[in-house]
């Protein structure tokens, strides 16, 4: 799975309940908006660091599996069985 997808996939899920807001007032000027606007982010490095911690399972080591950085210096190659 590309890195592409994963983050895609995890956002989409992510800011899916957001499709029901119809209308949002911000109260707090600068910090109200930034608080929306981080929703999103904050929620998925909190994901990645969930995931991590409770399974031992890396997402973003995964992510950099095909990079030629890790491919060179960390020797780390991801493949999958195709059926």
């Amino acid at each position: 799975m590309s890195k592409k997808l994963i983050i895609t996939g995890l956002a989409g899920a992510i800011a899916k309940p957001m499709e029901q807001i119809d209308k949002i007032s911000i109260i707090g000027g600068v910090d109200g908006v930034a608080q929306v606007t981080d929703y999103v982010p904050t929620a998925l490095a909190k994901v990645v660091e969930t995931v991590k911690e409770t399974t031992g399972f890396d997402l973003t080591d995964a992510m950099k599996a095909n990079t030629i950085q890790a491919q060179t210096e960390n020797n780390v190659n991801i493949t999958t069985e195709k059926k």
